[in-house]
């Protein structure tokens, strides 16, 4: 028996098959032009090609959504909060709520502009309290009688009251 590849006796390339005929001395001999007996296998080749081409557009796909998803959007959503909050809208979240850096940085990002929001409100209560001091002491000295002045040490005048003026 043998199986393999020739040139019939028109030098045509072909695939044949040889096995006895049981009972006999003659041998059988099978043979097919090669593109008859490899046409099978180049459909299956190009049917497996596009099924491989299709299944990669398709992790492709899957692959690209997962990274917009879980990566871009996110980052896109990071980078939103911090022009916010940089312009000074120090109330807006970022409100990301995961367990990755990614989260963590977002958190970070909420917990400055909380920091930030009681910063700013605790200067506004102290430039308040200190208005109202100033104002208080303005009151005072210019309500006084009394000569009131403030000079450097070559005796150049800093603040003088009303009633210092008007000596």
């Amino acid at each position: 028996e043998w199986t393999g590849e020739y040139l019939d006796f028109h030098n045509e390339q072909v695939v044949g098959a040889t096995t006895l005929v049981p009972g006999t001395d003659w041998i059988m001999i099978t043979e097919l032009t090669r593109s008859e007996a490899f046409a099978d296998s180049r459909t299956a080749i190009f049917v497996l090609g596009i099924e491989a081409f299709i299944l990669m557009l398709m992790v492709s796909f899957i692959a690209a959504r997962n990274v917009r998803l879980k990566i871009v959007k996110p980052m896109e959503q990071l980078r939103a909060g911090t022009d916010r909050i940089g312009q000074g809208d120090l109330n807006y979240r970022i409100g990301l709520i995961r367990k990755d850096e990614i989260g963590q940085l977002a958190s970070a990002f909420d917990m400055m502009a909380g920091s930030l929001q009681q910063h700013q409100a605790q200067v506004e209560e102290q430039t308040t309290a200190l208005k109202i001091s100033e104002a208080r002491y303005r009151a005072i000295v210019e309500d006084q009688t009394e000569l009131i002045c403030r000079f450097l040490p070559d005796g150049t005048l800093t603040f003088v009251n009303e009633a210092y003026c008007r000596y």
